[in-house]
């Protein structure tokens, strides 16, 4: 199975077959197999239990059972709700900076201060597929 899913990368690299079509083709095969395992995770879960370990060797892998971290939360911190709105405003007000044309500097008109304006990364090209 890994064998033949890893063929139709190497076909499309070495040029036997379309890379576009094999890019397609390996992306349905990743939405199948992350159906799959979201049906099969509660009950792999129920079967991992029984071995009374939470770490153990099987199948050719190692299985350990434990929880996703938790989530820490603080919207009903009013001083947090606070500086998180003060910080998204900064934030716009540097990305505003960031877009100014060159040679113009951003100037904050309650205080006077000049903008430092944020730095930007373009984003890696990706292709994105929607299967139909």
């Amino acid at each position: 199975m890994e064998k033949e899913i890893l063929k139709i990368a190497d076909d499309a690299v070495i040029g036997v077959v379309n890379p576009l079509k094999a890019y397609i083709d390996l992306k349905r095969i990743e939405k199948a197999v992350t159906l799959a395992l979201k049906s099969v995770n509660d009950s792999a879960i129920n079967e991992s239990k029984k071995y009374g370990q939470r770490s153990f060797e099987d199948f050719g892998a190692q299985i350990e059972i434990r929880s996703n971290a938790g989530k820490w939360s603080y919207e009903h911190i009013p001083d947090w709700v606070k500086l998180k709105e003060e910080l998204r405003n900064l934030e716009e007000s540097r990305k505003i900076a960031f877009k100014q044309k060159a040679g113009f500097s951003m100037v904050d008109t309650a205080t006077g201060e000049e903008l430092t304006p944020a730095h930007y990364e373009e984003g890696k090209e990706n292709i994105f597929i929607k299967l139909k």
